[in-house]
């Protein structure tokens, strides 16, 4: 049969020494701290989408990449390609009148959850966006014409 409410630290009738009840009471005056100290250890992830159409052959290949799902080192490299390249500061920007160049869809959201697009081709991508597209291109895969 259940008894009346107690509040936390009341000793139950007549179950708990002294020690116990403190042994009780610390392990919840902790907790608090503890579920702080777990939610700031929650990794936070940058997820990218890439997709790269055109060329002479017209081929269209992609991937989509989520840091969380990297190795930390991985995960640091491809946060620092980003970073260097300036990408989420750019606008896209097409060349007019141009055949058979690559064009470029990418589209970034930082761990902060602010999300940035753009598009580009090969002639109109600053050159310090060279080593992210290098990496994002070894991690394509062609993407299959619906």
């Amino acid at each position: 049969m259940l008894g009346e409410p107690v509040e936390i630290g009341q000793q139950l009738a007549g179950s708990k020494s002294e020690a116990s009840r403190e042994l009780f009471l610390s392990a919840f005056s902790e907790l608090p701290s503890r579920v702080g100290k777990f939610n700031s250890e929650v990794k936070k992830s940058m997820k990218i989408q890439f997709q790269q159409s055109g060329g002479f052959a017209g081929l269209i290949r992609g991937c989509e990449i989520d840091t969380q799902l990297l190795s930390p080192d991985e995960a640091a490299q491809l946060q620092s390609l980003v970073k260097q390249s300036g990408i989420l500061q750019l606008q896209s920007q097409r060349t007019e009148n141009a055949a058979d160049l690559f064009n470029y869809e990418i589209v970034i959201e930082t761990e902060d959850g602010n999300r940035y697009s753009i598009s580009s081709d090969d002639n109109s991508l600053p050159q310090s966006v060279k080593p992210l597209l290098e990496y994002l291109q070894s991690q394509c895969q062609p993407i299959p014409l619906r």
